[in-house]
C-alpha cells in the first residue's frame, strides 16, 4: 500500500476547466513582481490541489509478473524430470528431457518479451521504462549504498560528522583559496599602480581575455514552453510541488 497523486484525463480536465474560469486580475493588475508571482502560484495550487487527490494505491510485489500458472506447472515437470534423469541412462528420457527444457526456454523468453513490451507500450517515459528492464534482466544491483569512506588528509575515514565537516571546509575556503591566488599572481605583474588590491584589477590581470557583456531579453512564450518540452517525464517536483510530468 502506497499513496500517488490521481492523475488521469479526467483530473486533468477539471483542472484545466477551473483555471479557465479565474480572471487574474491580482495577476496582470499588479505591480510588484514578487505580489503578482506569489497571487499566480496560491490560485494556481488551490486548483491544483483540489482536482489532484492524493489516494491509496496497491503495490504490487511481484515483479516476475510473466510467470504464469502454466510456466510453473512446466517448471515443476522439468524438476520432476531431472530427478528420474540423474539416475536412469535411458538416452529416449535424456532426449526428451533435452527437447523440454529446449521448449520450456523458448516459452520464457516469449512470455518475457510480451511482458516487457506491454510494460514498453503502457509506459510514459519509453526510454526509462527500457533501461529499467534492460538493468532488470542484467540482475543489475539497483540499491545506493552511499558513501562509505572519504581519504581525508592521508587518512581513510567513515565517520559521517568527520566527512561533512571537511565537505562544508572545503567549499567554505574556496572563495579565499581563489582570492588568494589571485593576489598572488598580481603581485608578479609589474604595473604601474602601486598597493592596488581592487578586484577588478586582479581579474583583469589575471584573465587577459575579455569579458563578454550580459544583455538581458524579454522571455517568451516560446522559449517557456521549449523548457517546459526539455524536462524528463517524472514524478520529481520543485518547491511548489508540481509535478514535472503535469507540467508536460
Amino acid at each position: 500500500m502506497y499513496f500517488k497523486i490521481n492523475i488521469n484525463q479526467y483530473t486533468i480536465a477539471d483542472f484545466l476547466l477551473k483555471l479557465s474560469y479565474e480572471t487574474w486580475d491580482s495577476v496582470f493588475e499588479g505591480n510588484d513582481i514578487n505580489i503578482i508571482f506569489n497571487s499566480f502560484l496560491n490560485i494556481f495550487l488551490w486548483h491544483y490541489y483540489s482536482s489532484f487527490l492524493v489516494i491509496k494505491a496497491n503495490k504490487l510485489s511481484n515483479d516476475n509478473s510473466w510467470i504464469t500458472s502454466g510456466i510453473r506447472t512446466s517448471r515443476k515437470r522439468k524438476w520432476v524430470l531431472y530427478i528420474k534423469l540423474r539416475n536412469n541412462k535411458n538416452p529416449t528420457l535424456r532426449k526428451y528431457f533435452k527437447d523440454y527444457c529446449l521448449i520450456l526456454s523458448k516459452v520464457i523468453k516469449e512470455a518475457k518479451r510480451m511482458e516487457y513490451d506491454r510494460h514498453i507500450l503502457n509506459s510514459n517515459n519509453v526510454m526509462r521504462t527500457s533501461w529499467k528492464l534492460i538493468k532488470k534482466e542484467l540482475s543489475k544491483d539497483h540499491k545506493n549504498h552511499g558513501l562509505q569512506s572519504v581519504n581525508i588528509n592521508g587518512r581513510s575515514t567513515s565517520n559521517h560528522q568527520i566527512i561533512a565537516n571537511a565537505f562544508n571546509k572545503h567549499f567554505t575556503t574556496i572563495p579565499d583559496m581563489i582570492n588568494q591566488n589571485i593576489n598572488a599572481n598580481c603581485c608578479l605583474i609589474k604595473t604601474s599602480v602601486n598597493n592596488q588590491n581592487k578586484l577588478s584589477f586582479s581579474l583583469k590581470h589575471v584573465f587577459q581575455i575579455s569579458f563578454p557583456k550580459i544583455k538581458y531579453h524579454c522571455t517568451t512564450t516560446k522559449e517557456i514552453e521549449n523548457i517546459i518540452t526539455s524536462f524528463k517525464s517524472s514524478n520529481s517536483c520543485g518547491y511548489n510541488e508540481v509535478l514535472t510530468k503535469l507540467l508536460k
